[in-house]
């Protein structure tokens, strides 16, 4: 097993590192991680330094719920308009 630096009580993005799960085979360090919405996730050290994972997937279900709220158009157009 490969010496890794403890990240424990680290912030990244939305996630602050709660404790060291173990190594997965190819990915490193494996860390859970507790994000400000509530959520938690598990992801690698790598993704948290590279910034790859900032948020438990709530920062993506918030854009995906802005997004459909403007995307309900065609074209341009308002729904029901002609």
């Amino acid at each position: 097993m490969a010496a890794f630096k403890d990240i424990t009580g680290q912030r990244f993005g939305r996630l602050t590192v709660t404790k060291f799960i173990g190594q997965a085979r190819g990915r490193g360090a494996m860390w859970q991680c507790a994000c400000v919405c509530g959520g938690t996730a598990v992801t690698s050290g790598g993704h948290l330094r590279s910034g790859h994972t900032l948020s438990c997937g709530c920062v993506q279900r918030e854009r995906t719920g802005a997004a459909s709220k403007v995307s309900n158009r065609t074209h341009g157009h308002s729904i029901g308009g002609r």
